[in-house]
């Protein structure tokens, strides 16, 4: 019996979905292998579990950056314990999977080796904003359909659909991954603190909620230069300016993709499209503040930002036969 499924290959999470049962697997995207031998040790939640835990003969790996696969052994690994864990066999398998916007010919040709080496029956691959749009029913024959800006852990993406199609995209460098490289950039410049990841999690988190948090941000880490463990005190001056460069760069990014496609921000219709936000690796509550104040658009949240591209692949399964 054939099974069609909706796969949202993120660089953080892998988001598997069907036709019947809605979202089968939400997984980080996460390989622990043995250095050595790069015999598979734990995969997804198990290898999360394991992160920042394991001796230096095990290595814990992202098999995907900035949304494109960089280590394909390790990828192959990941998705075929997740089919393995639904009780799957891939010769079953019709795949609808997403992909990012500015992705080449022969990445999306290495993709389609790397799946069908996996053994599916077949392999198809979609935009993720096409999805996205399909997930928010947005009406993409309009002229205008309107932006969606999806923020994710990889890359931030924006695309302006109208007719059918994209009509314009840009991708930016900010992204969940560029807001944990930041901090600890200033965690070692600033104070010759080692970033631990508790710290620089606690740290975004602070700053994703500054109203609930205001300070002190005390804690205690291996301070560099001393060579010891020692209590310290941030300055949460020192990274308050990284969310509006964030929220900068997007609204940058927004003007060069109207431009590109000859529109404004006071086009009529696309004010009825509006600006949608997906993705939940940094702040979409902040980030449509901001630019619902800067261009008067209407922004809309989706109601499920982290499994949109999966629920708008899901909703074209139906039609993946004639993909």
């Amino acid at each position: 019996m054939v099974c069609r499924l909706a796969m949202d290959l993120g660089t953080a999470k892998t988001i598997i979905a069907d036709e019947s049962h809605g979202i089968l697997c939400k997984q980080p995207s996460l390989v622990g292998f043995d250095k050595r031998t790069r015999k598979p040790l734990a995969v997804g939640r198990e290898a999360a579990r394991l992160f920042g835990r394991t001796p230096h003969s095990i290595v814990i790996t992202r098999p995907l950056k900035e949304g494109r696969v960089h280590d394909f052994e390790a990828a192959a690994m990941m998705l075929k314990t997740f089919l393995e864990q639904l009780g799957l066999r891939p010769k079953n398998v019709q795949l609808v999977v997403g992909v990012p916007l500015g992705l080449s010919a022969a990445e999306k040709l290495a993709l389609r080796h790397l799946l069908r080496d996996l053994g599916l029956r077949s392999v198809h691959l979609v935009e993720e904003h096409i999805a996205s749009a399909a997930a928010e029913s947005l009406n993409l024959m309009q002229e205008c359909a309107g932006v969606i800006i999806d923020v994710g852990a990889g890359l931030t993406e924006l695309a302006l659909l109208g007719s059918g199609t994209i009509l314009a995209a840009r991708t930016l460098s900010w992204s969940g991954d560029r807001l944990t490289e930041e901090i600890e950039r200033i965690l070692v410049q600033q104070y010759a603190l080692r970033p631990c990841r508790n710290i620089v999690e606690s740290v975004q988190w602070r700053l994703l909620h500054p109203e609930q948090d205001p300070g002190p941000w005390i804690y205690r880490g291996f301070h560099l230069q001393l060579k010891r463990a020692v209590g310290f005190t941030l300055n949460k001056n020192d990274f308050l300016g990284l969310l509006p460069a964030f929220c900068e760069d997007v609204y940058q990014g927004l003007l060069g993709i109207l431009e590109e496609a000859g529109r404004a921000l006071h086009d009529p219709q696309l004010y009825d499209g509006g600006l949608t936000l997906t993705g939940s690796a940094l702040p979409l509550e902040l980030l449509a503040r901001n630019l619902e104040t800067r261009t008067g658009l209407p922004v809309n949240i989706s109601a499920r930002p982290d499994e949109s591209v999966a629920h708008g692949l899901r909703s074209m399964l139906s039609f993946a036969d004639l993909f």
